[in-house]
């Protein structure tokens, strides 16, 4: 995948808007800088992690739900596994044409909170979406729907455990509907960020069974950006798995990104 061309997006606002967002954070330039590292170490953690899981066969269909600018979907595309990609919002869509070098992938313009597809597939990725849901164990179910018996969903979302999150837990609004139905699927806002525990019960709640749950993204990382510029990044990703599993003094941990595997077993 590439840049896209700053002439190719100048005449449309979003497309613009969405490149500028992925010059800060996945294709970033600029060696170390800290978005860059959040971003690629969110999703190229969610890419290996899934391929742990998926069967070793590229033929298998793969979709990247609520896709965005597309990042993982892409990697799986380049890698040639076929790849659906879906989104409430077209504009993703005209970026991703112009984002991909190659790969076979298509477009669906579906809400992921209803969309059941008559193909299902064999791993979803959900990559910070279910912040934004205001019923997220609807949603889940719905994403179960799309998968075949003994597919994998992999979720990431901000972690309501963190050090410095200021978003209300899920226990603390999920009844709260006409608020969550506001807040729903507006950029920008999030209905609640998830603590470690609460995500998992939701995920259980919705029919799945959690496989591997971590924390990545830790605060001393993104803070240092000497540490980001000087280590390579597999031994950048092996500390920062170290630190983000870490507690400060009030029980809360550093890191700041939840990476959720679960599975359709029925």
């Amino acid at each position: 995948m590439k840049l896209p061309p700053k002439e190719a997006c100048k005449n449309n606002p979003l497309l613009n808007l969405i490149r500028e967002d992925d010059k800060k954070q996945y294709l970033c330039p600029r060696w170390g800088a800290n978005q860059k590292f959040l971003t690629r170490h969110r999703i190229h953690t969610s890419f290996d992690l899934m391929k742990k899981y998926l069967p070793d066969n590229k033929e298998i269909p793969i979709a990247d739900f609520a896709c965005g600018n597309g990042n993982l979907g892409l990697l799986f595309a380049e890698e040639g596994y076929k790849v659906d990609f879906l989104d409430n919002e077209k504009n993703f869509f005209d970026y991703i044409k112009l984002k991909a070098t190659h790969g076979d992938f298509n477009f669906i313009h579906a809400d992921s909170s209803s969309h059941v597809s008559e193909k299902k597939y064999f791993g979803i990725f959900f990559g910070e979406g279910i912040e934004h849901m205001a019923y997220p164990v609807k949603t889940l179910a719905n994403l179960r729907e799309n998968l075949v018996t003994g597919g994998i969903i992999c979720l990431t979302t901000p972690n309501g455990d963190y050090l410095k999150c200021e978003e209300p837990s899920w226990e603390e609004v999920k009844d709260k509907h006409e608020r969550n139905v506001k807040l729903a699927n507006n950029w920008g806002n999030h209905v609640c960020e998830f603590k470690m525990r609460e995500l998992k019960e939701i995920v259980r709640e919705a029919g799945f069974v959690p496989m591997e749950h971590i924390v990545v993204n830790s605060h001393q990382l993104s803070r240092s950006s000497f540490l980001r510029r000087v280590l390579p990044n597999k031994i950048l990703w092996k500390l920062d798995k170290y630190l983000s599993r870490k507690k400060s003094k009030n029980g809360k941990l550093y890191g700041k990104t939840q990476i959720l595997l679960a599975q359709r077993v029925h």
